[in-house]
């Protein structure tokens, strides 16, 4: 659209006031050469896009752009724009559909038959490779250090608040209770959402999982197997691999950002539901002075369990008793003592 060409752009009539394009509004005098909202604004109609570009897309585009969030997108934050879109085409480019991610975590994951012998996960008519069209670009992006955090407002919160907050954000992706056909395609799908919605507000995410029957815990336990697989893949740092720490098994991954600190990525797999107590789970709820806002929240998810134990016992009511009363207890505390120290 020629933004920073030479040549002499028509003039826009209104200078942005604060506030007008929200976040986008500039925040302090022009630098030399830059384009504010309105400029990229008027350069859009110009172009005769207007009508396909609602007001918000050409906000999140301008706020992509402008990297310090000034308010101004300045040469240097266009050519880095532009670089790093490159990158992405070209990763896009380079990965064949059939060798995507998420399909090659699953061709990598195995399940135990019972005659001991060993078959992928995943076998007969399952469209994971439909999942690559929809998460393939923040996948790559996530690849490249690129996934840009979110920053949010420094508004002034509780530590009650930052307990609720959680507690609201808190997912689960278990599907154990249907037995649904492509039960496996919709698990890969929500942890792989549940991920790019975390990372990029998260300083650290917390993911649950607990044994059981042999629908989740064969001899390799296939959902921790594609976790494992998919954050390889992913490129993260691994920092621990399936460590004992008695009542059960700890994973650590180092995810980069944009924009921020890395994101820990951590998963517990607990032994029993007995070991899922009150007291283990309420940790992952706790209020701290340093995680209160985006890019820097702490957010848990139930990612793994089982219908029945390795007894045969349902676990269900077991297990929502326990985050129940956690999530409980971690409210009472942050209303009484407010902020843990880190």
């Amino acid at each position: 659209m020629g933004l920073f060409a030479n040549r002499r752009r028509r003039k826009v009539k209104q200078e942005p006031t604060a506030g007008t394009a929200g976040s986008v509004a500039p925040t302090k005098q022009k630098p030399e050469g830059a384009v504010s909202f309105e400029d990229f604004k008027a350069e859009v109609s110009a172009a005769g896009l207007a009508e396909d570009w609602t007001e918000r897309r050409l906000q999140l585009q301008f706020q992509a752009i402008d990297e310090n969030g000034d308010g101004w997108v300045e040469r240097k934050e266009f050519k880095k724009a532009m670089h790093n879109l490159n990158r992405l085409t070209a990763a896009l480019d380079d990965v064949k559909p059939e060798e995507d991610l998420i399909s090659r975590a699953v061709g990598k994951t195995l399940e135990t038959c019972k005659d001991g012998s060993k078959r992928t996960w995943m076998h007969g008519d399952h469209p994971i490779g439909d999942l690559w069209l929809i998460y393939g670009p923040l996948i790559l992006m996530a690849m490249l250090g690129q996934l840009k955090a979110v920053v949010e407002d420094k508004v002034v919160r509780t530590a009650e608040q930052v307990v609720v907050a959680c507690l609201g954000s808190f997912d689960t992706i278990v599907l154990a209770t249907v037995k649904a056909g492509n039960w496996r395609a919709c698990w890969v799908s929500g942890l792989i959402a549940t991920l790019l919605r975390n990372i990029p507000r998260c300083k650290l995410f917390k993911m649950f999982a607990v044994k059981g029957g042999a629908m989740c815990d064969c001899e390799m336990n296939c959902e921790i197997q594609f976790i494992e697989n998919f954050m390889e893949l992913l490129g993260a740092k691994v920092d621990l691999k399936a460590q004992d720490k008695g009542q059960y098994l700890v994973w650590m991954w180092n995810v980069k950002r944009d924009g921020a600190d890395d994101c820990r990525v951590r998963l517990e797999q607990y032994k029993t539901v007995e070991n899922a107590s009150v007291d283990m789970l309420k940790n992952g709820f706790v209020a701290a002075k340093d995680y209160t806002h985006a890019p820097n929240l702490i957010r848990c998810a139930v990612v793994s369990a089982p219908v029945t134990d390795q007894a045969g016992e349902p676990i269900a009511a077991r297990l929502n008793k326990n985050v129940g009363e956690a999530l409980a207890a971690a409210k009472e505390d942050a209303a009484k003592s407010g902020f843990i120290r880190d």
